[in-house]
């Protein structure tokens, strides 16, 4: 009964086989494809506007940079020289390329992939670390983790090192820190008590300094017990012509 309403074949693939989309039989592809039928001119006035859309802007981007260009070069010609007078941002901008009298240079506008603004290519990066010495012998660098611990030029003084190895970071600042907290989390976990430097960072150090405050109050309460039990609290002080 469907068949007969619908004009339709219901039959396994292979049995309706390929047709075309003009008598109504597609084959079994075309039936999954969700662009089947599509008519791509009715997506057209969206690319149009858009074009359009990208064609003010370059003309408005290309009439402000030329106005900015033209009174920079009166600013140049009056005399005015200082700071104030400078643009901060786009003016001085090393990027931007002109024919030397303030003036952009000509681009050709038939390939719209070529931008108005002509840049150069330059590189802002960081200088490399295995380019820091290329001798072979030298500190090796690991390419798959970017990392080269050891100093690349222990022989040139230490005021003239940009970059002394990634193992700097180890030997200063907060990391030596972080060594004496796990240290004291370490001592603390083999007397029973348990602690965790990396989820409570903040309870570890209370607790590491009242150690250390009560550490340093048994031993000078120590001191004071065996001064005032065998005496020689005389020779603790260095006598004025020995320091000399």
């Amino acid at each position: 009964m469907g068949a007969k309403y619908a004009q339709r074949d219901f039959a396994n693939d292979e049995i309706v086989g390929q047709a075309t989309i003009g008598t109504g039989k597609i084959s079994y592809e075309a039936k999954r494809d969700r662009w089947n039928g599509f008519d791509t001119s009715a997506f057209k006035h969206v690319v149009e506007e858009w074009n359009l859309l990208n064609e003010e802007e370059k003309k408005r981007k290309t009439e402000e940079l030329q106005e900015k260009l033209k009174l920079k070069a009166e600013r140049k010609a009056a005399g005015h020289d200082s700071f104030e007078d400078e643009d901060s941002s786009e003016d001085n901008d090393p990027d931007i390329e002109t024919d030397g009298q303030g003036q952009l240079p000509n681009v050709d506008e038939s390939d719209p992939r070529k931008r108005t603004i002509v840049r150069n290519m330059r590189n802002r990066e960081d200088t490399a670390k295995y380019l820091r010495n290329l001798d072979p012998n030298s500190a090796a660098y690991s390419g798959k983790s970017r990392t080269m611990n050891d100093n690349p030029n222990p022989n040139v003084p230490m005021s003239q090192q940009l970059f002394k190895g990634d193992n700097m970071a180890k030997f200063s600042g907060d990391f030596l820190k972080y060594l004496s907290q796990e240290a004291f989390t370490l001592e603390s976990s083999k007397a029973g008590v348990e602690l965790n430097h990396v989820a409570m960072p903040s309870q570890v150090e209370i607790l590491q300094r009242q150690f250390k405050e009560k550490k340093d109050f048994l031993k000078q309460k120590k001191v004071l017990q065996l001064l005032d039990k065998y005496g020689g609290e005389k020779h603790l002080t260095m006598p004025e012509e020995l320091r000399a």
